[in-house]
C-alpha cells in the first residue's frame, strides 16, 4: 500500500532549500486549511477493510470522503474505509479540513498511517504553524 498526502486550499508547500524550507508544510493561524489523503494498494491481491491514522496537532473540523468513517481520537483522527480494491487501485480520497489555533509550531508532522488486509504504510510532511505577524 502506499500513501499520499495532497496540500488543498490554504495549505502552502514551501521551496525554499536554502532555509531548509524545501517541502514544509504551512497552516496559517485561524486559518481553515485542507489537504487529501490517497491510498493506493500497490499488492497483487485484493485489499479491503482499510484503517487510517492521521496524526496531526492541526484541530480537525472536518472530514469526508466516499465510505469513509472518521472519529476523532487522542492525537489526530481515526478512519475507517471497507471498501475492496483491487492492485493499483485507491480507495476513496479522503479530504481532511483543519484549523490552526496554536501560534507559532516549528517542527511538527503530518502523519498518516494505514493498515489493511495485506499490509502496513506510512508517510508524512514536515508542518509548521504561524500566528499573524511571526
Amino acid at each position: 500500500m502506499s500513501i499520499d498526502l495532497i496540500p488543498g486550499q490554504g495549505m502552502t508547500v514551501y521551496d525554499e532549500p536554502n532555509y531548509d524550507l524545501e517541502g514544509v508544510w504551512h497552516a496559517a493561524f485561524f486559518t481553515t486549511s485542507n489537504f487529501d489523503v490517497v491510498v493506493t494498494n500497490t499488492g497483487y491481491a485484493l485489499d479491503d477493510d482499510l484503517n487510517l491514522f492521521i496524526s496531526t496537532r492541526l484541530h480537525v473540523v472536518g472530514y469526508e470522503g466516499d465510505d469513509w468513517d472518521c472519529w476523532d481520537v487522542e492525537g489526530g483522527i481515526q478512519c475507517l474505509n471497507q471498501d475492496t480494491v483491487v492492485h493499483n487501485e485507491a480507495w476513496p480520497t479522503l479530504h481532511v479540513e483543519t484549523e490552526q489555533n496554536y501560534g507559532w509550531v516549528p517542527d511538527d508532522t503530518l502523519d498518516a498511517y494505514g493498515s489493511s488486509s495485506t499490509g502496513d504504510a506510512h508517510t508524512g510532511v514536515p508542518l509548521w504553524y504561524a500566528s499573524p505577524g511571526q
